[in-house]
């Protein structure tokens, strides 16, 4: 089921702080069964400059079977 989901994130603020998450739990600061939140807590206008990035995202979705 994984691998048909996706978040799409700012590149500035919401995708880095996510990608620090995933190399905690890569490295084992959190670890399974450990209660972890995510806050999200701004990012959206940052994507408005990425239009391509998400056109490109947008024909990715629109092709691939579900």
């Amino acid at each position: 089921m994984g691998t048909m989901d996706g978040l799409v994130l700012d590149p500035v603020y919401t995708g880095r702080a996510m990608a620090g998450l995933v190399a905690a739990v890569r490295e084992g600061d959190i670890r399974p069964g450990e209660r972890t939140v995510f806050v999200h807590t701004r990012g959206l206008l940052g994507l408005f400059g990425h239009q391509e990035a998400l056109r490109r995202a947008a024909e990715v979705l629109a092709s691939s079977t579900v």
